[in-house]
């Protein structure tokens, strides 16, 4: 398996990202640890310099798993549901700036809390409507660039719709886009999922990227789900994308990093 851990330049307090600071030293210290890539979360791919991350890509075989957005909705309120039609129009400028520095990297661009929360259920309808219209603004370009989007599934706590893998093939099977990929996380699984193993499974090839964290969202080896259950299914499938460790700086970053990484390879036999 491809192991890669949560990295920004600036984060949010409670993000589930472990190294922050200057991008490529945390690449480095990552690299060092035994990881084969890192996720790299920003609230607007302008930010990254390019040059130095492809620079450094050149250099190694390490590599960058995926950009994340979630901090445009976090830090800078960008929704594909807002009532505010400027806001969605910057939303999905952003996810194209997004998908441009991915090509680059050669990578992919996760979304998630990015969708936004549906402020009345009763109008799922609408919101969908929005959500399926913006998605269908930015595929042609992920097909033009050859970028693949993964949709992720967050639990009803964090966001209320698309909570199940089985939610998630369900709305991604009308689009019909081969850059679409459902994005699975075992810390909301655990709460929304009877069975990790069976949604991974449901998944099948639809599945595009994996995101691992214990029940707690500490290190992955500290709680209570059965990892070595997880990458069994995972190698059923024929899973070749990344796991990645997105939980929380606890005791500190890398304790959490290094005992995520050993005990992931200690399970990760052929």
């Amino acid at each position: 398996m491809k192991f890669s851990v949560a990295i920004a330049e600036e984060a949010l307090p409670a993000e589930p990202v472990l190294f922050r600071g200057d991008l490529i030293e945390s690449m480095g210290k990552a690299e060092g640890m035994g990881y084969d890539a890192a996720e790299i979360h920003t609230r607007d791919a302008a930010l990254l310099d390019l040059d130095a991350l492809t620079g450094r890509g050149e250099k190694t075989s390490f590599t960058v798993s995926a950009l994340a957005t979630g901090l445009a909705k976090r830090v800078d309120g960008l929704t594909f549901i807002s009532d505010d039609e400027a806001v969605r129009e910057e939303a999905v400028a952003r996810v194209k700036k997004f998908i441009e520095a991915a090509e680059r990297l050669k990578t992919g661009v996760i979304v998630g809390s990015l969708r936004g929360i549906i402020p009345n259920p009763a109008e799922r309808d609408v919101y969908d409507r929005r959500f399926r219209d913006c998605l269908e603004q930015l595929l042609p370009e992920a097909q033009n660039r050859g970028v693949d989007i993964h949709l992720e599934m967050i639990n009803r706590y964090e966001n209320n719709y698309l909570n199940t893998a089985r939610e998630g093939l369900e709305y991604i099977k009308p689009l019909a886009s081969g850059n679409l990929k459902l994005h699975l996380d075992t810390y909301h699984m655990n709460i929304e999922e009877a069975d990790m193993t069976e949604a991974i499974r449901a998944c099948g090839d639809r599945l595009g990227y994996f995101h691992v964290a214990e029940n707690t969202r500490r290190y992955v080896g500290s709680g209570a789900i059965d990892f070595a259950k997880v990458f069994s299914a995972l190698k059923d499938i024929g899973y070749r994308g990344y796991v990645s460790l997105e939980c929380l700086a606890l005791p500190d970053p890398d304790t959490a990093a290094r005992k995520s990484i050993d005990f992931m390879r200690s399970i990760d036999r052929p």
